[in-house]
């Protein structure tokens, strides 16, 4: 069995010249976005039980690690469990359909992490709400928007969808 050649090594870069440009926050040194934010993040599958909702979870709260403000969006309406995941069920007390019906706007939906200050949960619905079948894309591409337009938009907007979706 031959083996191909390894390339030659790269060279170091010097602090004067970093590889992508930093901010520093809390003592953690994140990467600078390029191009149009928030970037829109959605984790999907046809299948139940693959770890969707952990998955967008451990991102969200990667993300506001690095200092990148993240909204994760629970929109899986039968199965609500983004919020006990990010340890935030006892804390939604509006959702996205009561920003829709207008019985709230929109930033009084979002609850931001005790923790993690740059993370924010958005759950469609309560636990056990009747909503109409026509809730779903539609309405993620409503709040994706919504949240593009806010005054302080994130840097990642992270869509834990329901299986099959």
């Amino acid at each position: 069995m031959a083996f191909l050649p390894l390339p030659p090594p790269v060279p170091a870069r010097s602090a004067a010249t970093p590889a992508v440009s930093a901010r520093h926050h809390g003592g953690r040194t994140a990467p600078e976005l390029s191009g149009p934010t928030p970037r829109v993040v959605v984790v999907t599958s046809g299948k139940g039980g693959v770890g969707k909702t952990t998955t967008t979870a451990n991102l969200a709260a990667s993300l506001a690690r690095l200092s990148l403000p993240a909204v994760a969006v629970d929109a899986d309406a039968g199965l609500r469990n983004l919020d006990l995941l990010l340890g935030l069920e006892n804390r939604v007390h509006l959702t996205a359909a009561d920003v829709l019906a207008g019985d709230c706007r929109l930033d009084q939906a979002l609850v931001r992490h005790r923790a993690l200050q740059d993370l924010q949960l958005l759950c469609l619905s309560k636990p056990r709400s009747k909503l109409p079948l026509a809730f779903g894309s539609k309405t993620l591409t409503w709040v994706a928007d919504a949240l593009r337009r806010a005054p302080n938009p994130p840097a990642f907007i992270l869509i834990d969808c329901p299986a099959g979706r």
